[in-house]
């Protein structure tokens, strides 16, 4: 385990925030650990692969498999944050009007855990929904937002 520096970083400056976002709308904020971290893409199975008869939800598509690892040492996982990571997903026109075909307000999101798919929620991820700003891309229609204090690098997945 890394031993954690104090809340500022090495050059005794206010901590930093890193964050990176993807092409599939994805974006995730990491606030300082006490080290630097870096958010990695991994491949995940066909999606197939990923359907267990205990599913939370079916995810209509996959986004992203991301794993958090220390900057310095690539092969170190890292998965447990305070403060937490938060994970920002958009979600488009079409993600909406599929949701509310299925009687969604909002389009669901959630993860692979190894054994089922898990739905983000409000009382597990601080789940809350966010309306598009006015120079977002006409596609789309708003944001998803979870946090997390520990992170494990499951797949991400986007449904009804």
């Amino acid at each position: 385990m890394m031993k954690k520096m104090d809340a500022r970083n090495p050059r005794g400056l206010r901590p930093r925030l890193f964050t990176r976002e993807f092409k599939e709308r994805v974006k995730l904020t990491v606030k300082w650990q006490g080290y630097p971290i870096n958010v990695l893409r991994l491949p995940y199975p066909p999606q197939e692969e990923m359907q267990s008869e205990q599913d939370e939800f079916k995810p209509r598509r996959l986004l992203l498999n991301p794993a958090l690892v220390v900057q310095s040492r690539r092969e170190q996982l890292v998965s447990k944050f305070d403060p937490p990571i938060e994970i920002q997903i958009a979600y488009t026109r079409v993600d909406l009007k599929f949701a509310q075909e299925h009687g969604l307000e909002y389009p669901q999101a959630g993860f692979w855990d190894g054994c089922k798919w898990v739905l983000f929620t409000q009382e597990k991820h601080q789940l809350t929904y966010r309306k598009r700003r006015r120079n977002d891309a006409a596609a789309i229609a708003g944001y998803l937002l979870v946090k997390f204090s520990e992170w494990a690098d499951p797949a991400l997945g986007m449904g009804p």
